[in-house]
């Protein structure tokens, strides 16, 4: 648990400034794709289209936004982590010991300049902007997907047989527990698809003789080192992470909207037109 209490002062405003944003750039686009719907029936269908772009687009903007705050959150998060790794004595902390976080700042700006805090941003990009993106983009589309499928489900047990009162029933537990399976598939495509750039990420973070090299000679060289194989490395532990955590995301997401009474709980940015 070394640098949890600073991660967790920052994730705070971090995800405060991400999830706004995010709201905010959602309805602007929604509203924008809004007044170009038009009658015409082959339009309809290039803006539906487009409407699938709205959270991926959102989820884009607003993780290029937050990585003001999320680099040098990772980079000193990760040095609270290791930073005893080599002491036979771990770190005694008393009441005069000053928080960890904020004097592992102190000095990574004293020694190497405020620079330092944003060592690994092209490689924080590379990697939180397409998961961003994958999570959100999987997440309203597998909300959108199952929404017709209790639909469609619904259309077909109309009758009142026992089979019928089963698919309806069946329906609605789907459509109950709809944020939290689009979730959990949203955090199992993100972590994979986010996993090897996220290593090459670290590397270049933690160890000192890396900083300075690109993004692609240092992924190289791993491969080269170590195997393909090492671009995956902690793969496992990052989907069950994600999926974890994804499977009540986005049902805080939609309880935390709905009472901000922002969208409704069944308005989906695909839906818009």
């Amino acid at each position: 648990y070394r640098g949890f209490g600073y991660s967790t002062a920052l994730q705070m405003p971090s995800n405060m400034i991400y999830l706004s944003s995010y709201l905010v750039i959602t309805e602007a686009l929604q509203a924008q794709l809004e007044r170009c719907c038009t009658n015409s029936a082959a339009a309809r269908c290039r803006l539906e289209g487009l409407a699938a772009l709205i959270p991926v687009t959102a989820a884009m903007c607003s993780e290029t936004l937050v990585s003001l705050i999320e680099v040098p959150h990772d980079v000193i998060t990760q040095k609270l982590q290791v930073q005893h790794a080599a002491r036979s004595q771990g770190f005694q902390r008393s009441w005069r010991t000053p928080s960890r976080g904020v004097d592992a700042v102190r000095k990574v700006v004293a020694v190497h300049g405020w620079k330092s805090l944003y060592v690994g941003t092209r490689a924080h990009l590379l990697t939180s902007v397409p998961w961003s993106a994958t999570w959100w983009g999987t997440y309203e589309g597998g909300k959108f997907a199952l929404h017709g499928l209790c639909s469609l489900m619904n259309a077909h047990a109309s009758d009142g047989t026992r089979a019928a009162i089963c698919c309806r029933e069946l329906s609605a537990h789907i459509a109950t527990m709809t944020p939290v399976l689009a979730g959990m598939t949203a955090g199992l495509l993100a972590a994979v698809m986010a996993n090897p750039i996220d290593v090459v990420k670290t590397r270049i973070q933690c160890q000192a003789h890396l900083k300075g090299q690109g993004i692609i000679t240092v992924a190289r060289n791993l491969v080269a080192r170590e195997g393909p194989q090492a671009l995956f490395k902690g793969l496992a532990l990052a989907i069950m992470f994600d999926v974890l955590v994804s499977s009540t995301a986005g049902l805080r997401y939609e309880l935390v909207t709905h009472w901000a009474a922002k969208t409704p709980l069944e308005k989906t940015p695909l839906a818009t037109c």
